[in-house]
C-alpha cells in the first residue's frame, strides 16, 4: 500500500515548530538577568593627576641580613623636595628649589618661596614650562600609558559591558593612567647603602599593592581633594658583595662575604604649601 504524505502540509509544519523555538528563544533571552560590567584593568594603574604639587621624598633602609656589611636598619637618604614630570618612558621627580640660591640662570631666584620656585622667564623647557626643574633626584620606568574604558564596536561606536584598558584611540600625553616601575631608580646605579662601603645592585624589585603586606605600595588619598597625598613603597634590592666589605668581614671574623637583600623603602609625602608658608 502507498502512502501519500501532502508535502506542503509537512513544510508548513516545520515552520511552525521553527517560529515557535525562536519565540521561546526570544522570550527566555528577554528574561535573563544582565550580567553586569566586566572589569578587565589589571593591578598597578595610578591616575596621573596625583602627580601633580610638589612633594617630600626619602629612601630609608627597613630590613638588612644581620650579617651584612652594605648597610644597616635605619640609614637613610637626604631629605628632597620634588616636583614630578610625566615623560613617555619615565616618571621623573626634579628637585623643586633651587639647591645654591642665585647660582641657577633658569630659576627666578627674587621670587622663591618655601614651597615654589618660578622658571627664570623664557628659560622653562619640557611640556610644562612653568615648572622648575633642578637636578633629577629619581626615575622611574614607566611601562605604559592607558585610558579606562567601556569596549565598543569600531564600525558602529556602540558601548559593551566590558570595562579595559586602552592604548590606541590617544596619544600617550593625553591618556589618564599610568603604570609604573617602582622596583629601580634609574638616576643613580651605585645605592650608597653605607657610610663605609658601596654596593651595587644586581636585581631589583617591589611590591605591588594588589598583593598586601607590609612591603605593598601604599597610596593615601584626600578625601578633600581626591588626589594621593602620600605614597610609599619598599624595594628589594640584592647587593652584590664589595672586596673591601669582604676583607672587613674576613679580618673581623664577623658575617660573610655573600649577596644581600637589602629592602629600602622609599616615602613619598605631598608639600602643603599652606603650612609650608607658616
Amino acid at each position: 500500500m502507498t502512502r501519500v504524505v501532502n508535502r506542503s502540509s509537512h513544510i508548513s509544519v516545520l515552520g511552525m515548530k521553527a517560529a515557535a523555538l525562536i519565540a521561546v528563544a526570544v522570550a527566555g533571552s528577554g528574561c535573563a538577568d544582565s550580567i553586569g560590567d566586566i572589569d578587565r584593568t589589571q593591578p598597578g594603574l595610578i591616575a596621573k593627576k596625583n602627580f601633580e604639587g610638589q612633594w617630600f621624598l626619602r629612601e630609608t633602609v627597613v630590613d638588612v641580613p644581620e650579617t651584612s656589611p652594605a648597610s644597616f636598619v635605619g640609614v637613610s637618604g637626604d631629605m628632597e623636595m620634588i616636583s614630578w614630570e610625566i615623560q613617555e618612558d619615565h616618571l621623573v621627580g626634579f628637585r623643586a628649589y633651587e639647591q645654591i640660591p642665585g647660582l641657577d640662570n633658569e630659576a627666578a631666584s627674587a621670587l622663591a618661596k618655601p614651597s615654589s620656585q618660578p622658571v627664570a622667564p623664557g628659560l622653562g623647557d619640557g611640556r610644562d614650562t612653568k615648572l622648575y626643574k633642578g637636578a633629577p633626584v629619581v626615575a622611574y620606568k614607566i611601562q605604559e600609558h592607558v585610558d579606562v574604558q567601556r569596549g565598543y564596536n569600531a564600525r558602529t561606536g556602540e558601548q559593551n559591558n566590558i570595562i579595559q584598558e586602552n592604548t590606541n584611540d590617544r596619544p600617550w600625553y593625553e591618556r589618564e593612567f599610568i603604570r609604573v616601575d617602582w622596583s629601580q631608580n634609574d638616576v643613580l646605579d651605585l645605592m650608597q647603602l653605607s657610610p663605609t662601603f658601596s654596593a651595587f645592585a644586581t636585581m631589583s624589585s617591589y611590591v605591588p599593592q594588589n598583593e598586601g603586606g607590609p612591603d605593598a605600595f601604599k597610596m593615601e588619598v584626600d578625601k578633600a581633594t581626591g588626589t594621593a597625598n602620600y605614597m610609599d613603597f619598599t624595594a628589594r634590592y640584592i647587593a652584590e658583595p664589595s672586596v673591601m666589605a669582604c676583607i672587613a668581614m674576613l679580618n673581623s671574623r664577623l658575617g660573610d662575604c655573600t649577596g644581600d637583600e637589602i629592602k629600602l623603602r622609599t616615602s613619598i609625602l605631598k608639600v602643603d604649601p599652606e603650612a609650608e608658608q607658616e
